[in-house]
């Protein structure tokens, strides 16, 4: 190969990419501007998240950082607020991340700032991964759609659950340990407990421990994700102690059941005719909070995904089994009876949420799908999703303007 042949191949391959990027940033701006354009952030829980960012911003006008919440009766009712006033022990604010200079703008400024830069750092760290992992942009297209372009992420920052933001980062976490930097990654990784995220911190850590068994039973590196999962604790572990002392009192409110049926479990899964907006009754359909437990892919996605599974055969395993597990620990008392025993788990309030980590497992089947599909020439296999993205289309709007 001569060297303006490699040349050539390096700048088409870089124009590739950048195509990714430009197209994966366009189609978000088109998925989220009605949410960036409405008059207020949010609805339900946005007075705690209003107090939240307040505090913070209040505190750096003040020079120096936020260390107690100033508590009152109409905020307790939250129970990470209930649980401490301690403000680095509670898992939902924010202390450390490159956007903290931006919290000293009104609340409204900052927030919009905030979650725009996120979806940046979403796009460039899906590029970066699906590069990586020498995908074709089409698969990694596929996957950042399904994950970030799903309405539950814009559903919950309506509602006032904005620590879901953090999910942002994982896509260069992962690209950081594909890459062989996990130091890096687990530098990014801590960023999510310091920036609120600890759900999401909670999330990945389960889905890392499952894709490093993955790794060792295949006989595959795994030590670059394990070096990366204990960097990002020991990073994020001043934190982490905080959190967990205060979390024996948030594991007394861990729900007493979830998602009990297979028709609930379904219902969670493809629901997308409820209003989670809709109380009390959101309260308590399908065994979850409607709000907090539905994912509007609508039944569709779950055949595609299956589908996917099968024609992969062995491949797609690891990622049903995860999938399935994590559908497990949601289900009805197993993370109640669990959080009995390791009452640090209480942590994660919620169990429904499980079924996160197990969507985005069903996901990557997906993606994998489609990347199987370009590879053999077989792209317009991937035109059964476009009735899954117009329902998150549209479904995204009407949260959006709610």
């Amino acid at each position: 190969m001569t060297t303006d042949t490699a040349v050539r191949q390096t700048q088409s391959a870089t124009k590739r990419w950048l195509i990714l990027g430009g197209v994966l940033g366009a189609v978000t701006a088109l998925w989220y501007w009605q949410y960036f354009t409405r008059s207020e952030l949010g609805v339900m829980d946005w007075t705690k998240e209003t107090f939240y960012f307040g505090a913070l911003r209040d505190s750096l006008r003040h020079g120096h950082p936020p260390l107690r919440i100033a508590r009152t009766e109409e905020v307790m009712r939250w129970p990470a607020i209930a649980a401490t006033d301690s403000y680095l022990a509670n898992p939902e604010t924010m202390f450390l991340s490159p956007f903290l200079p931006l919290a000293v703008l009104p609340v409204e400024w900052f927030f919009r700032l905030y979650m725009a830069g996120s979806l940046v750092v979403a796009v460039i760290g899906s590029v970066s991964l699906t590069k990586a992992l020498r995908w074709t942009p089409a698969a990694g297209g596929v996957l950042y759609a399904l994950v970030f372009l799903n309405p539950w992420l814009v559903q919950h920052v309506v509602i006032g659950y904005t620590p879901w933001v953090t999910v942002t980062w994982l896509p260069l976490v992962a690209a950081l340990v594909v890459r062989g930097r996990p130091v890096w990654a687990g530098v990014v990784w801590s960023l999510v407990v310091w920036a609120g995220g600890m759900h999401v911190f909670v999330w990945a850590m389960m889905a890392a421990v499952v894709v490093v068994a993955v790794l060792v039973v295949r006989r595959l590196p795994w030590w670059t994700l394990a070096t990366a999962t204990g960097c990002a604790v020991g990073f994020a572990a001043p934190r982490l102690v905080l959190i967990v002392a205060a979390s024996g009192e948030l594991a007394d409110r861990v729900p007493s059941s979830s998602y009990s049926s297979v028709a609930d479990l379904w219902g969670v899964l493809t629901d997308t005719a409820s209003d989670p907006y809709a109380i009390p009754a959101a309260y308590d359909t399908f065994g979850v909070n409607l709000y907090d437990g539905l994912f509007y892919t609508g039944w569709w996605f779950w055949v595609v995904s299956a589908g996917a599974a099968v024609w992969l055969g062995r491949r797609s395993w690891p990622y049903v089994l995860a999938a399935v597990g994590f559908a497990v620990l949601g289900y009805g008392t197993v993370w109640k009876s669990l959080g009995g025993v390791f009452p640090f788990l209480g942590v994660q309030v919620y169990p429904w949420r499980f079924l996160c980590i197990g969507y985005v497992f069903a996901a990557i089947i997906v993606a994998l799908g489609a990347e199987r599909a370009v590879r053999r020439g077989e792209g317009w296999l991937l035109l059964v999703l476009v009735p899954v993205m117009w329902g998150f289309y549209w479904r995204t709007q009407f949260f959006a303007a709610a």
